[in-house]
């Protein structure tokens, strides 16, 4: 998560792999700063990625507190 934090290029990186643990810390440290992007590399996610990684941004929809930005990319994703 540290790593996520202090460097988009290995936050991006952890969001192109298929480890599920990985790309949830990649998406926690995205939303750190703001949620609004964590809800746009979703919906990136369930436009672009494998199956895998977008399960893995399905279960990550869960621990968003914003109702609206949920539903928002849930949609996408299913």
């Amino acid at each position: 998560m540290g790593a996520c934090l202090r460097d988009s290029a290995f936050l991006e990186e952890q969001l192109r792999g298929e480890d599920a643990v990985g790309i949830c810390c990649a998406l926690w440290a995205a939303a750190f700063y703001d949620v609004q992007k964590a809800s746009d590399v979703v919906l990136r996610l369930a436009e672009n990625g494998t199956k895998h990684q977008m399960m893995t941004a399905s279960y990550y929809l869960g621990s968003f507190q914003n109702r609206t930005l949920s539903m928002r990319a849930a949609k996408k994703v299913f």
